[in-house]
This record gives structure tokens, C-alpha cells and sequence, in this order.
């Protein structure tokens, strides 16, 4: 639907605070968005759209709830920048957040001088998200970012001093990297858990993640990778 952030491209209700001639751009007519997105709903497929800024994902969810995508486990991915009211949208649409915790360690150092600081406390909301009941699904970004989910847990953990009011637990971090992300892909019933009857994909650790040191995150080792309960790598 839009840009991204740091070129100035996503798209915002107010101008850039850093370039007062700009509120970024939009790939769609929302109309014409709607009438696409009532072709994917009529044949039963998954939407997944791009968006970033707080004027974009207000429009993807508008779009949204004009074909009724309920149901549908529709996506919006990234969400990074949302308008207050439009937080609580996602658990009544029952779209989902897909979104990049990464960005936020990638994007914090100079996101401030983009969008100016009473913007900020509307980036990355993934606390108010998950208050208002939304699921949201972690992660990477690859290649744009590390693809280490990790990392991506970490980045949504660790108190960043211009935003610590939008962190979650881990446990919370790691719901989203796996039972809320196999349930984005309507995968639920065989990814996300260690179940039975559910393929055994799965990594074996040094260390437990909800309980180790903050920085361990960064650094740890896979010891086992497991596919389909089978060992496919083994650190030497």
C-alpha cells in the first residue's frame, strides 16, 4: 500500500516531521484496493498487504472490513506506524499483524527525527496490540534484516529507552514467533507447539530463553536444529 519509512515513502496522515513537504506515498486507489481484494475473498485466498505508515494501515483496514475478511486470517504486514483507534481494529477485523521486531532496534536510532517524538509511542505497538486482543505473527524480514528469530525476540523484549512502553514478555515474544505465526499461515494444527501429532520441528538450546540474560538472546548457539523430527543440524 505504501513506502517505507526510511526513504520517506510511508504513507502518513501528517507530513514527514523531517521533510514538512511529504507524507509519503500510496501504490493503490482504495477502491480499487476493495475491488482486488473481493476477487482473493471470492476465491477463498489469504491477503497479505504491505504497510507502514499510520494513513496506509488505516486504509488497508478499511479495505478490509468492506469485503469482510473475517475468517480469512487476512495480513497486514509490518503495521508499524498506526493511528490510536486503529489499534483496536485488528482483533475486531480479526486481521492479523505481521510484523518485524528487528525494525524496531533498526529503525529507533533516527525514527525520531522522521516522524517526531509525540508520533513514536504509535510505532511498533505490539503491547497495545496484543491488549486490544490482536494476534500478531513474528518475523524477520529476511534479508533485510537477520532472520535469527532470536534476535527478533530480543527486539521485542528489551526496553529500548525512547519506547519501553511497547514491550512484551517473551513468553509473548515467542508466542508470536510460533503459535500465532503457524496460525497466520493456517498452520495451527501441525507448526507452532510441541504437540502430539504435530510435525516435531523444533531447536534445542543452551539456555531457556524466558529465564536467560537479556544479551544470551543475541549470542546463543543453536545446538539442534529437528525437521519433522528428524536431526538435519548438530553443532560441532
Amino acid at each position: 500500500m505504501d513506502g517505507a519509512m526510511g526513504s520517506r515513502g510511508a504513507c502518513l496522515f501528517e507530513p514527514y516531521t523531517d521533510a514538512p513537504e511529504q507524507s509519503g506515498l500510496l501504490v493503490w486507489k482504495e477502491e480499487d484496493f476493495v475491488a482486488y481484494l473481493q476477487r482473493i475473498r471470492k476465491a477463498g485466498l489469504q491477503a497479505a498487504c504491505h504497510a507502514i505508515g499510520d494513513k496506509a494501515n488505516h486504509i488497508v483496514l478499511n479495505a478490509y472490513e468492506k469485503v469482510d475478511a473475517k475468517g480469512l486470517r487476512f495480513r497486514i504486514e509490518h503495521a508499524q506506524i498506526l493511528a490510536k483507534d486503529d489499534i483496536k481494529r485488528f482483533a475486531k477485523l480479526e486481521v492479523i499483524a505481521s510484523m518485524q521486531p528487528l525494525h524496531m532496534l533498526a529503525d529507533m536510532p533516527w525514527i525520531e527525527k522522521r516522524i517526531g517524538k509525540e508520533r513514536i509511542p504509535c510505532a511498533f505497538a505490539f503491547r497495545s496490540l496484543l491488549a486490544a486482543g490482536a494476534k500478531i505473527a513474528g518475523g524477520s524480514d529476511s534479508p533485510i534484516v537477520d532472520i535469527n528469530p532470536l534476535m527478533g525476540i530480543y527486539a521485542a523484549t528489551t526496553h529500548q529507552e525512547s519506547h519501553i512502553g511497547e514491550c512484551i514478555s517473551r513468553k509473548e515474544a515467542l508466542k508470536m514467533y510460533t503459535l500465532d505465526a503457524a496460525y497466520a499461515s493456517f498452520r495451527e494444527h501441525e507448526l507452532g507447539s510441541i504437540t502430539k501429532g504435530k510435525l516435531a520441528d523444533l531447536v534445542i538450546l543452551p539456555e531457556n530463553i524466558l529465564t536467560c540474560p537479556a544479551d544470551a538472546l543475541r549470542t546463543m548457539p543453536v545446538l539442534y536444529t529437528i525437521v519433522n523430527g528428524k536431526v538435519c543440524y548438530k553443532k560441532a
